[in-house]
């Protein structure tokens, strides 16, 4: 943190242990920060520290500081040297605090005169950890909006409480014992919304005891353009974000089996409130934003159906709003087609060469059965001849959309195709940003789809993502008996770290008595994963043919914030296993689910580690990975062929076409 901070050369003396140190985070509150400091500098009690943290704001908030720092030698200033968010600017005072107790008071808001005398007297005559107060919502004059100030007695923390609803989970109603951020290693996000939720029940789940003052002490000033009432893509994906760090500490502190089902009552409370902001915003998308919130509560709930009836009322009183999925502006016409059998040229977009560009647009497995029906060649500007465009990714028009225009303004009747086989969080913005120029987007499973249709009118088509696995027969491997089982596991570094850390130590125990050889395939570059696994660096040209050494593939996938949510990928991974002789145990995603229902292999589904277990038992026996095999192979060949997926795109161009070219 040291080489982003500034220290305030004006430094007054104070003494060298205060009893409270006080946080207050700044950033483009130079309006408000007056009355903040003065509320803080006239408390009933006087033995505390005031640490102004300047997050990079760009008004002249800190010239304030710095003069209540000359009149009262309690006050210091540190300065980010650039912007770490509002969690950032918290830790950095939290680290810099002297006291054995620190508090937050927001610089916005102001506070009662007895708040610390109040707070620091109930810790220490209760020795709780950490003491909440009341608190009133006040707009920007100081009016009263509502009160929050139960009177209840000390509470003992154990590990069955529940974390998520002792007590709100704003940080600067409370007073804390420094150690449970220090001695337990716990720290707010850097500049994510909504940090004091990744943070406070964090706090709490380390702590014996909860106390609480049933008075308001503290003014929580309601702003229109607050970080509380902003809601937006970014918003949303923060959600997942914390979510995901909660998530990681209750299966890291061992307490996810104690806390899920109020961990499950949190996520629904919490997209209840997101989906109400949106509801009150002026965002014009605010249907679109409410369908992506819902959708992004149901994957995080295991996948399952989550309570829609909050939704159900907000959408009846928006009835009557129209529809905004796409922004205003000219709408493109959808071009019909004539027979699929008459040859297309195929101009590409991409940010890659000619070769890479066609393994990465996922058609290279299958290009020789489209011969005779199209050829592909790079799009060379505004006067290339093509019956069709293909986009590789929408970052492949970055930069690139005003000659894009100019070719669809010479040519008002050719489609221009986008493929986009992951959901990242710039997405969203990409297709408002491209909506004149992409005519339909293709993308790998329906749940994407969905997802995508938040945000558009234009056509989306889900297709079979053929990434590595299009080959014209399957692997033919016979299984025999054999101990330990070469199981693998395969995925980017960050999925590893997200999706698959719960289900490790199953796996990291079996291979510990001999039962497994535990294999990681990933970019093995600062790779943090068990230090006992088999790593093997990833490397696409001979993936497949590295495939069939292993006896078993495990495949896991849970809701994170590496592409949004894996709940929206593809089955590609499992596919390709089980066409190069491998069977597969996966988690159950919506897309792994409808692969391995069809094939009636359902219980090689899992969500929890049991379920993991008794799978592997299962495969085990050589005569069950080889019935798997004569189960699934044939299948799955049929499905995901080259000569399927070369139909369906041979349809899909004749489909968009112009019909005379």
């Amino acid at each position: 943190m040291t080489q982003h901070i500034v220290t305030s050369s004006i430094r007054a003396s104070v003494a060298a242990v205060p009893k409270v140190s006080i946080v207050v985070p700044i950033f483009k509150t130079e309006k408000y920060l007056d009355r903040c400091l003065t509320s803080i500098l006239h408390q009933s009690f006087s033995d505390f520290e005031v640490l102004c943290i300047d997050d990079k704001s760009p008004d002249e908030s800190w010239k304030i500081v710095e003069d209540f720092a000359r009149r009262d030698a309690r006050v210091r200033l540190i300065r980010h040297e650039q912007n770490l968010g509002l969690g950032g600017a918290r830790n950095t005072g939290i680290r810099a605090a002297k006291a054995p107790y620190v508090m937050g008071v927001d610089s916005d808001d102001y506070i009662h005169p007895k708040m610390v005398e109040d707070l620091y007297a109930c810790a220490v005559k209760t020795g709780a950890d950490v003491v909440e107060c009341g608190y009133a919502e006040v707009d920007e004059q100081g009016a009263e909006l509502s009160i929050y100030a139960p009177r209840r007695d000390p509470m003992e923390i154990r590990d069955t409480s529940n974390i998520f609803s002792i007590t709100r989970f704003a940080f600067w109603n409370k007073l804390y014992r420094r150690g449970l951020f220090w001695d337990e290693n716990v720290w707010f996000p850097n500049k994510l919304y909504y940090e004091d939720l990744a943070t406070v029940p964090r706090i709490l789940a380390r702590s014996s005891l909860i106390a609480y003052v049933g008075d308001v002490r503290y003014h929580y000033v309601q702003r229109s353009g607050s970080i509380t009432n902003l809601i937006n893509e970014k918003s949303i994906l923060d959600y997942i974000k914390i979510l995901d760090i909660l998530l990681q500490d209750l299966n890291e502190t061992g307490k996810i089996e104690l806390q899920r089902q109020h961990f499950r009552e949190t996520i629904k409370i919490n997209f209840d409130f997101i989906k109400r902001k949106i509801v009150q915003s002026d965002d014009l998308y605010k249907m679109n934003l409410l369908r992506y919130a819902s959708f992004m509560e149901k994957a995080y709930l295991d996948f399952g159906e989550s309570d829609n009836s909050i939704l159900v009322g907000i959408e009846q009183r928006i009835a009557a709003l129209p529809e905004c999925d796409q922004a205003p502006g000219e709408a493109i016409a959808r071009v019909q087609t004539s027979s699929p059998e008459r040859h297309a040229d195929i101009a590409i977009i991409s940010m890659y060469g000619p070769e890479e560009t066609i393994t990465r647009l996922k058609i290279g497995a299958f290009k020789r059965h489209l011969a005779g029906r199209m050829s592909f060649a790079a799009f060379e500007g505004p006067d290339t001849k093509a019956d069709c465009i293909l986009l590789n990714h929408l970052d492949s028009l970055e930069g690139r959309e005003g000659e894009v225009l100019a070719f669809k303004k010479k040519n008002l009747a050719v489609p221009i195709i986008a493929l986009i086989s992951d959901f990242y969080p710039r997405v969203p913005i990409q297709m408002r940003k491209f909506y004149k120029i992409v005519n339909v987007f293709v993308v790998p499973t329906v749940e994407m789809r969905d997802v995508m249709a938040c945000f558009t009118q234009t056509d989306v088509v889900v297709m079979a993502d053929p990434i590595d696995f299009c080959f014209d027969r399957s692997f033919v491997k016979k299984h025999v008996a054999k101990k330990p089982l070469d199981v693998m596991w395969f995925g980017f570094r960050e999925s590893f770290e997200k999706s698959m850390r719960e289900y490790s130590p199953l796996l990291e125990h079996y291979h510990s008595i001999r039962r497994i050889r535990y294999h990681i395939i990933t970019n093995t570059a600062d790779f943090s994963g068990p230090s006992d696994a088999i790593l093997h660096e990833y490397r696409a040209e001979s993936f497949s043919k590295m495939l069939p050494m292993f006896d078993v593939c495990v495949l896991s996938h849970t809701p994170n914030d590496f592409q949004i949510s894996t709940y929206i990928k593809s089955e590609n991974k499992a596919v390709l296993a089980i066409n190069r002789g491998v069977p597969v145990v996966a988690s159950k995603t919506p897309s792994y689910s409808r692969l391995l229902g069809s094939l009636n292999l359902s219980n090689y589904l899992y969500t929890t580690r049991d379920e993991l277990e008794a799978a592997l038992f299962e495969l085990e026996c050589p005569v069950r990975r080889n019935e798997y095999l004569s189960q699934s192979q044939k299948a799955v060949l049929q499905e995901f062929s080259p000569q399927s997926v070369a139909e369906e795109w041979s349809k899909l161009v004749a489909r968009y076409r112009p019909p005379n070219r």
